[in-house]
């Protein structure tokens, strides 16, 4: 009868336990869907500011403008906050936003997932339009028929080689 009344003492505590805990549980999820809303409704209204802006600065104007301005607002941000406000022209609560506008306000906040870095992962420049490579090359040889530049011919043979054999590729000649 010992070990039943000890089993039962334990049963009881671990239940108020585990009640604690799920209230603390539901408190913490309803603090979080109350933070979540707050924070949707800021965005919202933070968008309907921007589009605002965004008409006084001017057409063309408005990346160079939100740079300047406010750096630390990445472009990426204010299109989601700004299209909320445009998807959700009669809107007056947050109860009022469309459901894909919530739903592409809460991706946006999702991290990405952390990646490994891979053999081969490299960040290259813009690349250039292909004719800003061939103006330059026209313009090295002016340099060079004017007499500005002289060149190592063997050495530019060389250099230019791959770009050489994919021209002819391109134009059927290999």
């Amino acid at each position: 009868m010992q070990r039943r009344t000890t089993d039962l003492k334990i049963i009881k505590h671990q239940l108020e336990e585990a009640k604690s805990l799920h209230a603390q549980a539901q408190e913490a999820e309803a603090s979080a869907e109350s933070n979540t809303l707050v924070a949707l409704e800021k965005a919202w209204q933070c968008g309907k500011r921007l589009n605002l802006i965004k008409e006084s600065i001017g057409h063309g104007n408005w990346l160079t403008w939100l740079g300047s301005n406010w750096p630390q607002l990445t472009d990426r941000t204010a299109q989601v906050y700004m299209k909320i406000d445009r998807d959700n022209p009669n809107a007056l609560h947050v109860a009022d936003l469309k459901l894909d506008s919530i739903r592409k306000h809460r991706i946006a906040k999702v991290p990405k997932k952390p990646r490994p870095d891979e053999p081969g992962d490299q960040s290259f420049a813009k690349p250039e339009h292909h004719s800003a490579v061939i103006n330059e090359l026209a313009r090295l040889f002016q340099r060079i028929d004017a007499g500005q530049q002289t060149v190592d011919e063997e050495e530019l043979r060389r250099d230019f080689r791959p770009a050489y054999e994919r021209l002819q590729r391109l134009y059927g000649d290999a």
